[in-house]
């Protein structure tokens, strides 16, 4: 029985299921074990063996995907070494498989480190790339100094609760940051990807990419959100990646829901129109 059409499932036979499903049409997936906040380095050994686990599972039923981590999952916050480790061994294995890896961003309050951490793991492994979010004033500066170096970035509109000071005030103010941030991303990034349902948002992409073909530009959405775009990105023949989250779906939302912004995350789940 699946909860909700945006969960992958709670074992690595329902994502396997579920990566099969999408593999057949016509879309490659991202995996993601859901993040618990991990504070010493026994919760981040345990948590680094159950994203090792993912590639092998999946490659033993013919499978494959790429994966997506949050440092906080990996213990940044209390152990930034175990972290560093940690995100290393992931990547190497990652690599192993033919798999890339996907560093999600976080707070406000994170971006520098995380940053830092992604800086550190591209100096030894190629197959990783960086999650930015749109709804930050600071991103446009972010994503100029990475692409200075061709990083793999992925932009996305955010997820989470911030100051003013931090954030733009609206999200029409975010959609347009986004747009405006799509240009030099497919210019200058060496795997760039948009992650967002916002079909204004992919016309726009797909503009820029009639001027400017990248073919491996990826489209990411989210398992179960507007299946009926996806399909028919497919059938235009773009490339189309899923996140797939699994693990533990409460412990998740209990590490998840203090630091969400919670109005604008329950208007994309009844899928307004217009977010504000």
């Amino acid at each position: 029985m699946r909860l909700s059409p945006y969960y992958g499932g709670r074992t690595l036979e329902t994502v396997a299921s579920t990566v099969r499903r999408l593999a057949r049409a016509g879309m490659s997936s991202c995996v993601s074990l859901l993040p618990e906040l991990r504070f010493g380095p026994r919760g981040v050994a345990r948590e680094k063996a159950d994203i090792l686990a993912i590639l092998p599972s999946l490659r033993a039923q013919g499978l494959s995907a790429d994966l997506t981590v949050k440092t906080s999952q990996l213990g940044r916050t209390w152990t930034p070494l175990d972290c560093r480790a940690a995100l290393s061994e992931i990547a190497g294995a990652a690599a192993g498989f033919g798999a890339f890896l996907w560093i999600d961003m976080e707070r406000a309050r994170d971006v520098d480190r995380t940053i830092e951490d992604f800086l550190a793991l591209r100096r030894d492994h190629a197959n990783v790339g960086l999650c930015l979010q749109s709804y930050l004033r600071r991103t446009e500066s972010d994503l100029t100094e990475l692409l200075r170096g061709a990083h793999p970035v992925r932009l996305v509109k955010g997820y989470f609760r911030e100051s003013r000071a931090d954030r733009f005030d609206t999200w029409s103010e975010t959609t347009a940051n986004l747009k405006r941030l799509l240009r030099p991303l497919i210019r200058q990034s060496s795997r760039p990807a948009v992650g967002t349902h916002d079909e204004s948002v992919l016309a726009e992409a797909a503009t820029l990419l009639a001027e400017h073909p990248r073919p491996e530009f990826e489209y990411q959405l989210f398992l179960g959100a507007k299946p009926a775009l996806a399909a028919r990105l497919v059938r235009e023949g773009r490339p189309v990646r899923i996140y797939v989250p699994y693990g533990r779906l409460m412990r998740y939302f209990l590490h998840t829901f203090p630091q969400m912004d919670v109005s604008r995350n329950v208007q994309r789940a009844l899928r307004l129109p217009v977010i504000r």
